[in-house]
């Protein structure tokens, strides 16, 4: 569950029991969104209401009122031996009742603040649609990447908090999923249904088609017909499945890369070296590129670069990574001693 860590940290808050360091970054973190700040109040109004249990004490009046019976008869008749007062049951029971009433009130107070985190904390579901002529890039919570072809639409939860991470495509898109083999990824579209633990693929699956294609570019993907259970199938590197409407699924031998050059034009880097995608860029648009730190080297760029001209790519690369270029005569040559 996202946030539990700051979770504890207002409750030391509220306990007094917060240390400096963490106090830091409990203010840190509530500076971030209202949202946060939201959150701590309402959890400090519950905190403050189940702390004060004057607030749940009932007084006992017939108590009261024979506590000055007694006394009356102890001025009228001083001579006379009185008994020693006896607390009435009602006395032991108006403390039990309040002590009750207090515990009560607190285990009330803590529900009702696990209500309100769970209700705060629920995932919210969010959906894109692309309607430009341009890839559009997309992450994920877990930091898996995607391309949303134009004219397509992907839906998902804005936090993965169950055993699965779960993901609703309409369209066309590639997937670079970060790799979790104790929480399967999967895609779920009009025809198939795709599961992997961590690879890169495609799907295309218009609803207004009746076919759907999956591609591999690396790892293992699993392949199921929505219509027919029975029917998956499994496909590695350079594979592709094909499923035409009332049959079943078949595969392909054929490299997946040229898929993404002829469909995507986009070059896809998930935490990369900079040598890597420099030398990428390189070969994509033949042309010279030199990175002059060798510290700057080390760095590494995930993102999506469509192919147009390769200033616009190392505008892109140069920004993210808060580092700057500059061509001399034929070449580049990227700039900066920093990493992001």
């Amino acid at each position: 569950m996202e946030n539990i860590d700051e979770i504890k940290l207002i409750i030391k808050k509220l306990k007094g029991e917060i240390t400096e360091k963490e106090e830091q970054d409990l203010t840190s973190w509530l500076n971030t969104s209202i949202t946060n700040q939201e959150l701590y109040q309402r959890l400090s109004h519950l905190w403050k209401n189940a702390q004060d249990p004057a607030a749940y004490i009932t007084p006992d009046s017939n108590l009261a009122w024979k506590n000055i019976q007694t006394r009356i008869q102890w001025s009228e008749h001083e001579l006379v031996e009185q008994p020693t007062p006896q607390y009435s049951n009602s006395f032991f029971s108006s403390q039990v009742y309040r002590s009750l009433k207090i515990a009560a009130s607190l285990v009330a107070a803590i529900l009702m603040a696990s209500l309100v985190y769970m209700q705060w904390m629920k995932p919210a579901i969010i959906s894109t649609t692309n309607n430009t002529n341009t890839i559009q890039e997309i992450h994920l919570p877990d930091q898996s990447i995607i391309a949303l072809s134009p004219q397509s639409s992907i839906s998902y939860l804005d936090h993965f908090e169950n055993s699965e991470r779960t993901v609703t495509l309409n369209g066309q898109a590639f997937f670079d999923v970060t790799r979790d083999p104790s929480h399967p990824f999967s895609v779920t579209t009009q025809h198939l249904k795709i599961t992997v633990l961590g690879t890169s693929f495609y799907i295309k699956d218009h609803p207004a088609k009746d076919s759907a294609e999956v591609g591999v570019f690396s790892g293992k993907v699993a392949v199921v017909n929505n219509e027919v259970q029975e029917d998956n199938v499994y496909l590695t590197k350079d594979q592709k499945a094909f499923l035409l409407s009332g049959k079943r699924i078949s595969i392909v031998q054929e490299p997946a890369k040229k898929e993404l050059v002829t469909t995507a034009q986009t070059l896809v880097f998930k935490q990369k070296m900079l040598t890597e995608v420099v030398a990428n860029l390189e070969k994509t648009f033949n042309v010279s590129i030199a990175i002059e730190s060798n510290e700057t080297k080390k760095c590494r760029y995930s993102g999506f670069i469509s192919k147009t001209t390769i200033e616009e790519a190392l505008d892109i690369i140069t920004s993210t990574m808060n580092l700057s270029y500059e061509k001399k005569n034929s070449a580049f040559i990227i700039k900066g001693n920093s990493c992001p």
